[in-house]
């Protein structure tokens, strides 16, 4: 009796057949990291990093299920720049290093997280969203930003706790009434 190959997943179809946007869009929004991250090693490196800067763009919370922005920010295949559109790799290009960044954080929140922003109103607006009456705001230097985004929120950085020096304790921001 011959042993049948195993059934390929829709998107493993669409990743085979070189429609590797299609594939992860295949996933909630919340999973698109989780399924990039895996999906990874299939994927070329000039298709890999605009996706990686497509997600990083239109992902909310990251700190949710950092696992696979960890897993994609570490990734060492060439071409990181490729994540960012022409402006932000200007901007990029110009950052003086070391550069100043901003963690909104709710009161309740861990300092741990991978989005910074270049901007303190930013990180406070992050820290005050939804209905949080009160957060607050970490001051740190990274010496090495892996890439730049402008966005919703703000310019914001993906890196991560150990790349950064906190130098600042932590400011406490109340929203007003």
């Amino acid at each position: 009796m011959s042993k049948r190959p195993p059934q390929q997943t829709a998107a493993q179809r669409l990743i085979a057949d070189g429609r590797f946007a299609e594939a992860i869009n295949l996933h909630s929004l919340k999973h698109r990291p989780r399924a990039l991250a895996e999906f990874a090693p299939l994927i070329p490196p000039e298709a890999f990093w605009p996706l990686a800067g497509h997600l990083w763009r239109t992902a909310d919370f990251c700190i949710q299920d950092p696992a696979p922005w960890r897993a994609i920010w570490r990734n060492r295949r060439p071409g990181r720049n490729l994540s960012m559109d022409k402006q932000e790799q200007e901007a990029f290009a110009a950052l003086a290093l070391p550069i100043r960044l901003y963690k909104g954080l709710r009161a309740s929140e861990p300092t741990s997280g991978i989005r910074w922003y270049t901007d303190h109103a930013a990180a406070a607006a992050y820290a005050l969203r939804e209905d949080a009456a009160f957060g607050q705001v970490l001051f740190g230097l990274a010496a090495a930003p892996l890439a730049l985004f402008f966005g919703r929120g703000g310019t914001s950085v993906p890196t991560f706790n150990q790349c950064i020096f906190i130098d600042r304790p932590a400011t406490a921001i109340i929203k007003e009434p």
